[in-house]
């Protein structure tokens, strides 16, 4: 099969290159590690995947963003070899999870409308800014701007346009569940710049629990 081909040649490829033991591979499931207390991986591999969530991991797209706020979108199901994405998931820090590799031909893959992220397949140098976009990279379930460094291989990172973004820009992570048609603030309340309506549109300066309108979408704060 085309994609058992493609991971018997990356396995070489690493082994030239002398980092083979940054991950294993075997030939249906990329083992993917959760680090120190962070709750995310970003990630982009060269073959079609099984993102299909399961207690193990949610796999999600950024498909927005508008001032500080982030918008992750639910990845359901299978998609192309170089889509970049990001698996998330709270109870995970410091494990190993295994994300399923399928063929590329597979029935049902289909590409992330308006996925934002853009992917590494190898240690790739990324400046903070790059024309009219800042470049900001995951790191502990924060969004920070990319020091002019080197993105790993394997990851993802997200430009987002410079004129958009507040002086003073925290990038808040909005959760979007398109089957449910309600979103999820994952972040501190204090960090949240955005403008919050109760659900009959008053304006809300310290939300608390319970459920709000943000950018035109139902939120919920737990």
């Amino acid at each position: 099969m085309r994609a058992s081909r493609l991971l018997v040649w990356m396995v070489m490829a690493l082994a030239l290159m002398g980092s083979c033991t940054q991950f294993s591979l075997d030939y249906k499931r990329i083992p993917r590690q959760w680090t120190g207390d962070s709750c995310f991986i970003t990630d982009r591999q060269p073959f079609a995947l099984d993102l299909t969530p399961t207690e193990d991991y949610e796999a999600w797209a950024v498909t927005a963003t508008s001032g500080d706020a982030v918008t992750f979108t639910k990845i359901p199901g299978k998609v192309p070899a170089n889509t970049p994405f990001i698996l998330y998931n709270s109870s995970k820090a410091g494990e190993t999870v295994s994300v399923p590799v399928i063929d590329d031909d597979d029935a049902g893959i289909a590409t992330v409308a308006g996925n934002m992220l853009r992917g590494t397949i190898s240690p790739t140098y990324v400046s903070t800014v790059n024309g009219d976009y800042t470049n900001f990279g995951l790191s502990g379930g924060n969004f920070l701007k990319i020091n002019n460094g080197v993105v790993k291989a394997n990851k993802a990172y997200l430009p987002v346009l410079t004129s958009a973004l507040p002086s003073d820009a925290r990038l808040t992570i909005i959760f979007n569940d398109e089957t449910t048609g309600v979103s999820e603030v994952r972040s501190k309340v204090e960090d949240i710049r955005a403008p919050y309506y109760d659900l009959q549109g008053r304006k809300v300066s310290q939300p608390r629990k319970g459920l709000y309108i943000v950018n035109g979408k139902k939120t919920l704060i737990k």
